[in-house]
């Protein structure tokens, strides 16, 4: 297997302070393919946050509902979102995982969706992820994958 593609993405000056804004619990920010997904929505930002770099340019826009973003994800050469990670971040064992970093959550989208898991940012010792109703947090214990940023 080749490296990850980010796998040498570095966190910048004042990362925390930036990071710390996107993981503010907003209750309007809802749930929208595309726009403010667990991509789009909750890992892109806060791998901005922290590197200053936009890992989801050449995704951006061409998706706006699920039968599109798995044809997005397929495209891609991917069958779930944790593989699609695993392309682009040094997986690591989960317990080795700290603020910031990605994980994979089985979660209630996977029932009405059909992607099986989605993306959550490691936030202390919870993980915040993205629901129908908007950024909430969830156990780390759920987490089943993680990934290093940075």
């Amino acid at each position: 297997m080749t490296d990850p593609i980010y796998q040498g993405l570095k966190r910048t000056p004042g990362w925390r302070k930036r990071f710390a804004e996107v993981m503010i619990i907003d209750p309007t920010r809802k749930f929208n393919w595309g726009n403010n997904d667990c991509i789009t929505g909750l890992v892109a930002p806060a791998i901005f946050a922290m590197t200053e770099f936009d890992i989801i340019s050449d995704i951006r826009g061409k998706y706006s509902d699920v039968g599109n973003a798995w044809k997005t994800l397929r495209g891609l050469g991917f069958t779930n979102l944790g593989d699609a990670a695993a392309a682009y971040f040094k997986e690591i064992p989960v317990s080795y995982a700290h603020i910031g970093d990605i994980v994979t959550i089985p979660s209630d989208l996977s029932a009405q969706d059909g992607l099986g898991i989605s993306l959550g940012v490691v936030n202390g010792e919870r993980v915040t992820v993205l629901s129908y109703e908007g950024l909430a947090t969830v156990p780390m214990s759920m987490a089943t994958r993680a990934f290093r940023v940075g």
